[in-house]
């Protein structure tokens, strides 16, 4: 597989912000995080994009630092 449903994903983000939408959630596979972020890095530099995981302590920390536009979804 290539990176063709990657650049189209980072295309869309980029539209989004481009539209005044800053805060999209991705839900992802863990095995593809690592390469979304490095494109995203290298992509698009208007995107601030974070991993949101790890255990519950971390999670909750990376919730303290985003500050109050992350918005916890409980479900």
């Amino acid at each position: 597989m290539g990176l063709g449903k990657t650049i189209q994903t980072i295309v869309f983000l980029a539209h989004l912000k481009g539209n005044g939408i800053d805060w999209p959630i991705i839900i992802a596979s863990s095995s593809t995080l690592t390469n979304w972020m490095n494109e995203i890095t290298m992509s698009v530099l208007s995107i601030d994009a974070i991993i949101y995981h790890g255990t519950q302590k971390e999670r909750d920390e990376i919730s303290r630092k985003l500050g109050p536009k992350c918005y916890r979804i409980k479900g």
